[in-house]
């Protein structure tokens, strides 16, 4: 709101639909947010079936209400068209005509050349450390899969976002490394000495969320 004040921007943040995501993902925080206060002060949502029906309620009545309510405005004309640069990440690359925006190379494609001269061989060990993320036992193992495919589609459609694969090319590659080498060290300091007992505090999983959903599915 307060950016909105700036006579440059305006309302440029509720009509441009490149802005839109970012309202959106706050809402949604809002409204999982405002399902727990209600279960909070009611005793009628105990109940994690009854607590997920409720969620999913609000959920499809706040995406029907908002899915009119953007029909009524985009009929209005209210929302901008995507920019070009965010087109060309889902449309192929076409010449424009123009000589000075076709020459600019980091609106093109990227090249394998490209991919080995920044990425070098770490890319290779960061293909292999992808088998590695199912090594671990919580729904965190799926971040580093989603980010390592958002970040090759988006690379490959511009050369500028290859800085993008940086991240998740360094910490795929230090997986198969650092997984071995914790086992290895754990089991020489084992040699040495026993690891003390842990006192295994039993806590009651929170049921009507993503997680029990997760466990109900998956099953591990």
């Amino acid at each position: 709101l307060g950016a909105m004040q700036v006579p440059v921007i305006g309302y440029a943040p509720l009509k441009s639909t490149e802005q839109m995501p970012s309202l959106l993902v706050f809402v949604v925080f809002q409204l999982l947010e405002g399902c727990d206060m209600v279960r909070r002060r009611s005793k009628r949502l105990e109940s994690g079936w009854k607590f997920f029906f409720f969620r999913a309620s609000v959920f499809l009545a706040a995406g029907l209400v908002g899915a009119l309510v953007c029909w009524i405005l985009y009929s209005l004309g209210h929302f901008a068209p995507l920019g070009a640069r965010i087109r060309g990440l889902f449309l192929k690359h076409k010449k424009t005509g123009n000589p000075l925006v076709d020459s600019v190379a980091e609106h093109s494609a990227t090249s394998n050349q490209a991919y080995g001269q920044y990425l070098g061989d770490a890319r290779f060990v960061a293909a292999f450390g992808l088998l590695f993320c199912w090594h671990q036992k919580t729904p965190a193992k799926f971040f580093p899969v989603l980010y390592a495919a958002v970040a090759y589609h988006f690379s490959s459609k511009m050369s500028r976002l290859m800085i993008i694969c940086g991240p998740i090319v360094s910490m795929l590659a230090g997986y198969p490394s650092g997984i071995v080498v914790d086992w290895c060290i754990a089991q020489f300091l084992n040699m040495i000495c026993l690891p003390r007992p842990r006192q295994e505090v039993e806590t009651e999983a929170r049921s009507g969320g993503m997680g029990s959903i997760y466990r109900r599915v998956w099953g591990w």
